[in-house]
């Protein structure tokens, strides 16, 4: 038998119980009606027996609209990463313009994309880098060049334009720059410094380098781009509150120069990088006794070869790899922490990597005295010798060492005779593997999920915090995810159409195409289909809150977790043969899109994929949505606040207007107590 809904743990409010009180027992059908939006309620009509109840407009959600440009495959959609803002890169009579949310900018005659979308790419490393090991199925988003750039927040855009033999550099609609047209190469980038854009960087390739502009102010010199040498990452660096800029510029032909904030430093130094509050630059400079590291010009301390140094993410604490010569005038490298040696880094090879956990507490190197003997060493310890450390993993997860984000744990995956191991502070697990798929901690660190194949078996064991809770035929990790709170976790098996979903180590009789947490990691919402009888829906903490003839491909929870929104392909009500998008906010229609090739182009663009964070269907503020959609001759921008509905009254009217007997699965317990 179907759970029964708790009231409790899902408050109805005043017109939720009225909306029940009312409909008793018999089947009501919910009327959308589709029209023109502005700013408006969307009423629901329940329609019982021969007479009809509307419920008050206050209990509907409410939809403000915005046109953000003409629905044309010609026109050129961006949208920001945050913040739900659009921009338009349209024509308009024979020249073009670029409308953000509405608003038109100047008439140009043409606008060039940025050959790259950033100056500094050491933040996006960074990001990509850390995604792998807790994000889960929401990785980070992908960058992908688009000729507007917008800020972090969303709250600023920038755009290289034409006019006649002049490049226009114009920022928020107006103008910072101009360049002619021929000077130089076509090679432009663009990047907005801080979370909130408080510099715009902007960058003009030539012969010797790049020219660099701040705020439309040019910097002296030329700096090159790319990395990998002894020099590092040549490229700016921008310090993390974004407020301070530092490169190394060629001058003249026979002169360098470290230039900070666009002025010369008075000093000199390679592989740059600003400490975590912002307030310190560090760099390698030429000193009598070989190298030195120098902050703000002051030099900490000095070898005979500084191969590389580690800020911590949080403290001002250094790591620092020097090379060492033995008696028999072979070299190898060790650690310098804080400027004291750790002895147990010394290696006859090399170190291939320094980490500082995220609270700056604790410090591991990974070391190598030979192609095949390797081995980390964690605060000052070492562990054991393997052939291999780390490696890439091409199932969605990490098999490189790492620290857990609560900073308690470190992990790494390590091969020896043949077999692969997970270590977990520097003890092996007693499984051996063929090949491990990769490993990821939950959000608070509290957890940690790996799965691998053991004999060469088909099905390989999905491990969760040392327990092998099942076993599944080709695991892909990219389809597991902890709640944000750690509390519960989720995995996708593989199907055609949807596989086999687990939650929390026990199987739903569902094939799932998606599943999202909600913030507070109380509720699941699962798409797909019930196998029993191949119902397409939407099951909320096992409650099926939607069915149609196809399930939902985007959902949300808002931030408050109060809310759930998905969007779905539907029939139109009123044109044969024609489907919409249609978006609903706890179960009631309240946006639609046409169903034409523009729809994905604006929803998920180049770079994306329904299981990021995409900025065409975000969830915004507390409890609110943004969404774009094509609608006629125009893309507009749906800006939707829940009302008095929650997901209580989803639940609730799912389950008096489309009663089934097999409507509600059995959700584990553990997620029905929340």
């Amino acid at each position: 038998m179907a759970p029964s809904l708790r009231l409790d743990r899902y408050p109805l409010g005043v017109v939720g119980h009225l909306a029940l009180a009312a409909l008793g027992s018999r089947s009501p059908s919910f009327i959308f009606k589709k029209g023109p939006m502005k700013s408006h309620l969307v009423p629901v009509v329940l329609l019982v027996g021969s007479g009809a109840i509307s419920l008050p407009l206050s209990a509907a959600p409410t939809v403000d609209e915005l046109v953000v440009g003409p629905a044309s495959t010609e026109v050129q959609y961006v949208l920001s990463d945050r913040g739900g803002h659009a921009a338009a890169v349209t024509r308009k009579g024979s020249r073009m313009t670029v409308v953000v949310d509405g608003v038109a900018g100047p008439k140009v005659d043409g606008v060039s994309p940025p050959s790259l979308p950033w100056i500094d790419p050491r933040p996006i490393q960074a990001t990509i880098g850390a995604a792998n090991i807790a994000a889960g199925r929401h990785a980070v988003d992908q960058q992908a060049v688009r000729p507007v750039t917008f800020s972090a927040d969303g709250k600023h855009f920038a755009y290289l334009a034409r006019q006649s033999q002049e490049w226009v550099l114009i920022e928020d609609n107006n103008e910072l720059l101009r360049l002619p047209v021929g000077q130089g190469s076509d090679d432009f980038r663009l990047q907005f410094a801080g979370a909130d854009g408080k510099h715009l960087l902007f960058a003009h390739g030539e012969y010797m380098g790049f020219n660099l502009w701040v705020d439309g102010k040019q910097w002296p010199g030329f700096f090159g781009s790319g990395g990998g040498g002894s020099e590092g990452t040549i490229d700016p660096i921008v310090s993390p509150d974004g407020e301070h800029v530092a490169y190394v510029a060629q001058i003249d032909r026979e002169k360098r120069a470290l230039i900070v904030d666009g002025r010369d430093a008075g000093y000199f130094g390679v592989n740059l990088s600003y400490t975590s509050d912002s307030r310190h630059l560090l760099c390698i400079a030429q000193s009598p006794k070989g190298m030195a590291l120098l902050m703000d010009g002051k030099v900490l301390f000095s070898g005979r070869q500084l191969i590389s140094y580690t800020v911590a993410p949080v403290t001002n604490r250094i790591a620092a790899v020097l090379t060492h010569e033995f008696p028999d005038h072979t070299r190898g490298q060790f650690v310098l922490l804080d400027g004291k040696p750790v002895e147990a880094t010394l290696c006859k090879s090399s170190i291939t990597k320094v980490l500082f956990s995220p609270d700056g507490r604790h410090f591991a190197a990974q070391c190598s005295n030979a192609p095949n003997i390797n081995y980390i060493v964690t605060d000052g310890k070492k562990g054991q010798e393997y052939d291999i450390i780390g490696g890439p993993s091409v199932c969605g997860g990490s098999n490189d060492f790492a620290f857990s984000p609560d900073s308690g744990r470190s992990v790494y995956v390590a091969r020896a005779s043949g077999k692969y191991f997970v270590v977990i502070n520097g003890e092996e697990t007693d499984d051996a593997f063929d090949s491990v798929l990769g490993f990821r901690f939950s959000a608070d660190g509290k957890r940690l999920a790996y799965a691998g194949v053991q004999n060469n078996q088909p099905k390989s064991p999905v491990i969760i915090d040392g327990k092998a809770e099942h076993f599944e035929r080709g695991i892909d990790f990219s389809q597991f995810d902890f709640s944000p709170d750690g509390s519960h976790y989720a995995y996708i098996g593989p199907g055609n159409y949807g596989g086999a979903i687990y939650v929390d180590g026990k199987a739903l009789p569902l094939a799932a195409t998606n599943f999202v947490f909600s913030p507070d990691g109380k509720h699941i919402a699962i798409t797909g289909y019930r196998v029993a009888d191949n119902v397409n829906g939407l099951w909320l903490d096992g409650e099926m809150v939607y069915r149609g003839e196809r399930h939902p491909d985007f959902l949300t929870f808002s931030a408050d977790s109060q809310h759930l929104y998905w969007k779905v392909l539907e029939a139109n009500p009123t044109k044969s043969g024609y489907f919409d998008q249609v978006t609903y906010a706890d179960g009631k229609a309240v946006a639609r899109g046409d169903n034409v090739g523009l729809y994905g182009a604006v929803t998920v663009p180049v770079g994306y994929s329904p299981y990021t964070v995409h900025p065409g269907w975000q969830a915004v503020g507390d409890s609110g949505l943004v969404c774009f959609a094509p609608v006629d001759d125009t893309v507009k921008r749906y800006t939707i606040a829940p009302g008095d509905t929650n997901l209580g009254t989803a639940v609730a009217a799912a389950q008096v207007v489309s009663p089934h007997p097999a409507a509600a699965i059995a959700a584990p317990n553990a997620m029905r107590e929340k």
